[in-house]
C-alpha cells in the first residue's frame, strides 16, 4: 500500500467545499486505496455548502485500488465524460502554463 499507517484504507475524502464556489477536477489521477469509496463530500449534513452551477467537484480517468466509480457519491461529484474533462487543462485554468508547475516526469493530457 502507499499511504502512512495512520491513513487507513477508505478514509480521505477527495475534498470537501469549503465555500460555495469550491471547484476541484481529479483527471487522469492514481487513487491509492485511502481514498474514501464515496469521493467528493459534503462540508456537514446541516451546511453542504452545495450550489447548482457554483459548486463543482469532478473526476475523469482516475484509476487505482481507490477509484471506485459505483460507489461515487453523486450528489457532491461527478464522473465525468472524455467530452466534459478535456475543459479542464492546466492551460485552460491558469490561462497558460505556470513556472510554479513542477511536471518532473509526469504528462499533463
Amino acid at each position: 500500500s502507499h499511504h502512512y499507517p495512520e491513513s487507513p484504507a477508505g478514509s480521505c475524502a477527495l475534498g470537501r467545499p469549503w465555500n460555495n464556489a469550491s471547484r476541484s477536477i481529479y483527471k487522469n489521477t492514481y487513487m491509492s486505496d485511502v481514498v474514501l469509496p464515496a469521493g467528493f463530500i459534503e462540508w456537514q449534513s446541516t451546511e453542504p455548502r452545495l450550489v447548482p452551477n457554483l459548486t463543482f467537484f469532478g473526476e475523469y480517468g482516475s484509476y487505482g485500488p481507490g477509484y471506485k466509480p459505483d460507489q461515487r457519491n453523486q450528489t457532491v461529484g461527478a464522473l465525468l465524460t472524455e467530452e466534459e474533462a478535456k475543459q479542464y487543462t492546466v492551460e485552460k485554468v491558469f490561462g497558460g502554463m505556470p513556472s510554479w508547475i513542477d511536471l518532473g516526469t509526469a504528462t499533463i493530457q
